[in-house]
């Protein structure tokens, strides 16, 4: 990352004000991140404050977000592509690879969190050439799953400019269609080989952008808090 995270009053009250409505009370907020900013987690020889940082790439991203849904509501594609640089920032802050990350990072939703998203997002079907695959009947997803899904979405974002076909979020919590096309099994990993055909992936949606936020929010904060206790 490069960053040097400086610590002054400036910066943890910048960090407090934006925490606080993720969590119940401004106090338990403003333990937290005094906390973790003056947490010891930089290598020996290292003036720099790795969980500092955390806190404020999160912060930056997230604030970033909160734009795209302001200024351009329903274009979910741009929110998964900073959910996932978001993420991907915190694991390069971590020192680790994305699949260690993901696992671990998916362990800090709390179990209230991991139901709303799974019973909210769920797999309908897969289809190729109009025909339903067998495989996916009764599939659960599960969080891994999710963010996979949403890296994929993330990808076709990045890489081909596409940020409008997908629905993540609906916007009074009422289930909505969506899918998205590849030529990769990137869920059911032991489908057989589709010889290259083109695999359709169909969603039921009903998640609130808000209430996912939240709970997004609450893990990258319980994530940051695990990775300080390992140093």
């Amino acid at each position: 990352m490069g960053e040097h995270c400086i610590i002054n009053e400036k910066t943890i009250n910048d960090l407090i004000l934006f925490y606080t409505p993720y969590f119940y009370s401004k106090e338990g907020v403003e333990e937290l991140v005094r906390k973790l900013v003056f947490a010891k987690t930089g290598k020996v020889g290292e003036d720099k404050n790795i969980t500092l940082c955390m806190l404020n790439q999160v912060k930056r991203y997230i604030g970033i977000i909160e734009h795209i849904n302001e200024d351009f509501p329903g274009r979910d594609g741009l929110v998964a592509l900073f959910i996932r640089i978001c993420m991907e920032s915190l694991c390069k802050l971590s020192d680790t690879k994305m699949n260690v990350f993901c696992g671990k990072f998916c362990k800090c939703f709390c179990q209230e969190a991991e139901k709303y998203i799974l019973d909210r997002f769920v797999l309908e079907s897969l289809t190729v050439e109009g025909k339903e695959l067998k495989e996916c009947s009764g599939y659960k997803m599960s969080l891994e799953d999710f963010f996979y899904v949403m890296k994929h979405i993330r990808d076709q974002v990045a890489h081909e400019g596409v940020f409008w076909n997908f629905l993540f979020f609906s916007p009074d919590g009422s289930p909505l269609q969506s899918y998205f096309e590849s030529d990769e099994t990137l869920i059911l990993r032991g489908v057989k080989n589709c010889n290259d055909l083109i695999i359709q992936y169909n969603f039921e949606t009903a998640l609130l952008y808000e209430k996912f936020l939240l709970y997004f929010v609450d893990a990258c904060v319980r994530y940051i808090v695990e990775f300080a206790k390992i140093y």
